[in-house]
């Protein structure tokens, strides 16, 4: 069971809350959203599962470890994270466990295709328990009661304007590069907008790959392939974000000491621990990044809206956050995040929540 409820302010891990003028104005507004709200209202306990499909991705394990301290401190929430262990069918067993286990009330999925998950969605329809998408996009579905998922189409358009602009030093000719796609959450959105920003450049995808969702490294040696097949690329570019540290680490022992032109540009999705890491070593060149713990928040306040107050779930319906909460950044080396922390976002989303749910939610029901 994962009980969740309203309750006081705690230091949240992964993104911050920040200092200064953007956590001044960040607490205004997140206190101004509250009072628009209308008076406070008291949270009953509600029941919440996570579901990720590998909790070793460091995107997963981003947003769990965001949800476990957002949970046992801001707000006195509890949940219980179910991980499919890289495969469709453990997570599916996870999860319909959960449904039938019960009691609970919503279920938020981490970017997971609804066509992956298809007995979870039908049985929480049956059960009446809103399926709610965070953390990237996914293909729409009537089974999924809202999304919240960050602008993969955005992101990737930012990536690309990025490397055509290096591809365009080169010959028309040269312009060769590899993709790895992915079938985790953003990476069809993000490969077909590639295709689009491409045409009339004269960049050519000369060879293809996937990313394995159960081994994340496997794609050091998908791209060793892709470079000992392809000697002449000026580019490997990575829909899924787990994939930049790897990718990087091929590139560098084929290319040692060498830079771009005279080694392929290595480019994709998120700036993690790992990829920022890559990106400081020189093993990788940029990445396209958005506070995707953002969309976390953005779920558990609609959710929150929802129970205390009769909201609908889905977005077109609620009113617009006063703050860009999900602004894209192009993170080089010029402006990768040190060692183990996170690119700062252009608003602190975690300050806005906070300060609005202390004042709109107050503590939590007593359960019983």
């Amino acid at each position: 069971m994962v009980a969740l409820a309203g309750a006081g302010c705690g230091k949240v891990k992964g993104i911050e809350a920040q200092h200064g003028a953007s956590a001044d104005r960040a607490a205004k507004a997140g206190k101004q959203a509250a009072a628009d709200a209308g008076p406070p209202v008291k949270l009953p306990p509600v029941n919440v599962a996570l579901l990720t499909m590998n909790k070793k991705d460091e995107s997963s394990n981003r947003l769990l470890t965001q949800l476990m301290t957002v949970s046992k401190k801001p707000l006195g929430w509890v949940p219980q994270p179910c991980d499919g262990k890289g495969t469709p069918k453990a997570l599916e067993t996870c999860a319909t466990g959960v449904i039938d286990q019960g009691p609970l009330d919503f279920i938020l999925s981490n970017g997971i295709d609804p066509k992956l998950m298809p007995r979870t969605l039908e049985k929480a329809a049956f059960k009446n328990i809103p399926v709610i998408n965070i953390g990237s996009s996914v293909p729409p579905s009537p089974l999924l009661a809202a999304d919240f998922a960050p602008d993969d189409r955005a992101q990737a358009k930012t990536l690309d304007r990025y490397m055509i602009r290096r591809l365009k030093r080169v010959p028309p000719a040269s312009r060769r590069i590899a993709v790895l796609k992915s079938t985790g959450g953003g990476g069809r959105i993000r490969f077909e907008q590639l295709k689009e920003d491409i045409k009339g450049t004269g960049i050519q995808i000369v060879a293809e790959g996937k990313t394995d969702p159960e081994k994340a490294d496997a794609a050091k040696d998908t791209v060793k392939g892709m470079l000992e097949k392809h000697d002449k690329l000026k580019a490997v570019w990575l829909a899924d974000g787990n994939s930049v540290d790897p990718a990087g680490k091929a590139v560098d022992k084929a290319f040692k000491d060498l830079k771009y032109p005279d080694r392929p540009l290595v480019l994709g999705f998120n700036a993690d621990p790992k990829a920022a890491g890559a990106i400081r070593d020189g093993k990788a060149d940029a990445v396209a990044d958005v506070p995707y713990d953002a969309t976390l928040y953005i779920a558990l306040d609609r959710i929150a809206e929802s129970i205390g107050r009769g909201e609908q779930l889905n977005p077109t319906s609620a009113k617009p956050y006063p703050l860009d909460f999900l602004d894209i950044a192009l993170v080089t080396r010029d402006n990768a995040p040190a060692k183990k922390k996170f690119r700062e976002p252009k608003e602190d989303f975690v300050t806005f929540f906070l300060e609005k749910w202390k004042k709109e939610f107050g503590s939590p029901l007593t359960p019983g």
